[in-house]
């Protein structure tokens, strides 16, 4: 099956009833056109110097741009994590710190004292610089800063060599906080760095896909975690001093898993499971509401576009599909936006020139 890149246009009528076209903008995997299978994936989208970038599986893990009009393949074989927009640059992570200033890929710094590689994580913009996490070769991995010119290690928090190391960076409320090998949550004022008492620890996140796991609504943090008191995986926030449980979708020791935190129309919307099975849910602050009448299986990926709220949902034999939820209709009110077969739900969407973006499969 060939996985490909697709758009959705915005049709229309004279009775300014709306749907959803999808259109394909690049076959960049081309052995399905020569029954040899395969795809591209294409996922971390980003937008830069006014054109859209990501990255796709052939001629290895690669970098690519979108003009509007050309799929242009930038640099072959980096495999490059965390697309991060940071002052003039896309920076980005491949074995060690570098970035994309449109025309050559540069070396910002060289880490690791040795022939080894530094590994990049997390890149986060922070008070006016970039912050990752990165293994010198003597620290361990731990904290680092990079303001265009010198990367300087903030701290040795952990001590250990080879240790995990710092994990999950998030900018909120003006300073960065982060998750560590000893668990619970940390923070870095610009100035130091401590430790916050928690019931639970900050969620972990892989490449550059931290909105499918954290959302900042009303002046807190919201993500999904387990106290491990009897309650399972449920819907929590942090305010920068406490984190509270907000929700107990499914009651007792089951997992609700909330995920894909999505702030539209000054509400919170995330997939979870109540124990019927996946579907989309909102939180105003106060209370929890399910919006979908009937389980979605998946329920993920959530983007605003063109005044309605789309996302990944179905799953199962039926495949992923792309599905519109219409705010505040009412629940009742679900589109199907997709005849495609399937969807790549961990790639996410991304809104470009009045268009949105997103890896599919035409079968």
């Amino acid at each position: 099956m060939a996985k490909h890149l697709y758009l959705l246009i915005l049709l229309v009528t004279f009775t300014l009833s709306v749907r959803a076209q999808q259109v394909l903008e690049a076959d960049i995997n081309p052995n399905a056109a020569f029954g040899m299978g395969g795809g591209s994936s294409p996922r971390s989208f980003i937008e830069y110097g006014g054109k859209l970038y990501f990255v796709a599986s052939w001629n290895g893990n690669s970098l690519y741009s979108y003009d509007g009009d050309t799929v242009s393949l930038e640099y072959s074989f980096l495999d490059p994590k965390y697309l991060t927009v940071y002052g003039n640059k896309l920076y980005f992570a491949s074995g060690e710190l570098k970035s994309y200033g449109g025309w050559t890929i540069n070396h910002e710094a060289d880490i690791f004292q040795g022939t080894g590689e530094s590994d990049p994580r997390y890149l986060t913009v922070y008070d006016g610089k970039l912050y990752f996490s990165a293994d010198d070769g003597v620290h361990g991995r731990e904290l680092w800063s990079y303001d265009g010119d010198t990367a300087i290690m903030i701290a040795d928090l952990i001590g250990i060599s080879n240790a995990p190391g710092p994990t999950n960076l998030i900018a909120f409320n003006d300073r960065l906080y982060f998750g560590s090998w000893f668990g619970g949550i940390y923070c870095f004022d610009g100035d130091s760095i401590f430790g916050i008492p928690s019931a639970v620890d900050l969620p972990y996140y892989e490449d550059h896909v931290p909105h499918q796991y954290y959302a900042e609504y009303n002046g807190k943090l919201y993500f999904s975690a387990d106290d491990n008191t009897g309650h399972g995986n449920e819907l929590w926030s942090f305010d920068g001093d406490t984190t509270i449980m907000e929700a107990d979708i499914q009651v007792g020791p089951s997992d609700s898993n909330p995920n894909s935190f999505y702030v539209y129309e000054d509400t919170l919307y995330f997939g979870a499971n109540d124990g019927s099975g996946g579907r989309i849910w909102s939180y105003d602050g106060t209370n929890a509401t399910v919006r979908t009448p009937w389980p979605s299986g998946v329920a993920n990926n959530f983007t605003s576009y063109c005044d309605r709220l789309y996302y990944h949902g179905g799953g199962g034999s039926q495949g992923l599909w792309l599905q519109t939820l219409d705010v505040p209709s009412g629940p009742d009110n679900i589109h199907w936006d997709g005849d495609c077969t399937t969807f790549e739900q961990d790639y996410g969407m991304f809104v470009f020139n009045d268009k949105l973006f997103l890896g599919a499969n035409d079968g």
